[in-house]
């Protein structure tokens, strides 16, 4: 609205073109066939657009890589799959790591520490490293879109 009050002493406010107004007129045959035939088609790529982005958001990698049984070690840095009392991931270092336990450390101002067997390793979901592929793959998908 200011931006228009300024520019009105040099730039024409009128508009570049005289448009006729629609709404007190019922709409020609020609553009109720041109709505019923482009809206369908309109409708099909939109759908077909929504799926392949779908498909798009399933290729996206993780931000950080699984931690598997075999391949923690001691003093590996990882994250579990529940929350302190602050709402914040639990994350931490392994400690110690048996045959059948696994021992860390967690950051968080308590300082505990909690063992996990084989089967309570896998339901918490841990998660290792970051996955740095998702700085080549995020610009990839994002062009293709």
């Amino acid at each position: 609205c200011v931006a228009t009050v300024v520019a009105a002493a040099v730039v024409e406010t009128g508009g570049l073109y005289a448009m006729k107004n629609y709404s007190y007129q019922w709409p020609s045959i020609g553009l109720v066939l041109w709505g019923a035939i482009i809206g369908p088609i309109s409708a099909l790529a939109a759908m077909a657009f929504r799926k392949f982005v779908k498909f798009a958001e399933t290729l996206k990698p993780q931000a950080r890589l699984p931690m598997k049984w075999n391949d923690v070690q001691h003093g590996t840095y990882v994250r579990i799959d529940s929350y302190d009392s602050g709402g914040d991931r639990l994350q931490g270092t392994v400690v110690e790591k048996g045959i059948h336990n696994i021992k860390i450390s967690f950051d968080d101002t308590s300082k505990t520490e909690e063992t996990y067997n084989s089967v309570a390793w896998q339901l918490a979901r841990p998660e290792g490293r970051r996955d740095w592929r998702i700085l080549l793959a995020m610009p990839t998908v994002f062009l293709a879109l």
